[in-house]
């Protein structure tokens, strides 16, 4: 597909994968794995779930427009879930570090009812997929308070915003 900006006309690739693909990749049958998945809520499977529909709302395929794009720049060798699982590079929590704070800048999506849906359900992934730590939310910020620098994407029109890694004190 090609897509024209007001500076310049880009060539556009979509990276859309199949059902198969996606549930190969991220659902293992590994005993170990199979037991956290029966530990999913309801709702997180739910979500979960949500990623294998062709018309999700929630995951889009990815667009790529630049050969600068980080899945063109950096190719990586393919690897499901389980080999992540059981990566002996893998975080995993430490006493007295079990918690992982989010700062939610601006708003999701186009009212609030929209944005407190997906913090909630983003509370619930993270909680799953980080098991055996607690989620917790700082109070929003504007994105002017932020400090940050951002911009409007060009071809997605969304808001993007430059930060850092910052440990919190």
């Amino acid at each position: 597909m090609k897509r024209c900006g007001l500076w310049r006309c880009a060539m556009m690739e979509t990276v859309r994968h199949s059902e198969e693909t996606l549930r190969t990749a991220l659902i293992s049958n590994h005993k170990d794995l199979i037991e956290l998945y029966q530990k999913y809520s309801p709702r997180v499977t739910r979500l979960l779930e949500e990623m294998f529909r062709p018309d999700s709302t929630l995951f889009k395929p990815i667009e790529l427009h630049l050969k600068s794009d980080w899945i063109l720049s950096h190719p990586e060798p393919k690897q499901d879930f389980y080999t992540f699982y059981s990566s002996p590079h893998r975080k995993t929590p430490v006493p007295g570090k079990n918690i992982i704070y989010i700062q939610i800048i601006g708003s999701f999506g186009d009212s609030e009812a929209t944005t407190k849906t997906y913090i909630h359900w983003l509370k619930e992934y993270c909680e799953a997929f980080f098991y055996g730590l607690n989620v917790k939310f700082q109070d929003p910020v504007p994105v002017s308070h932020t400090g940050c620098t951002f911009r409007i994407n060009t071809y997605s029109h969304n808001l993007q915003i430059h930060t850092v890694n910052s440990t919190p004190s």
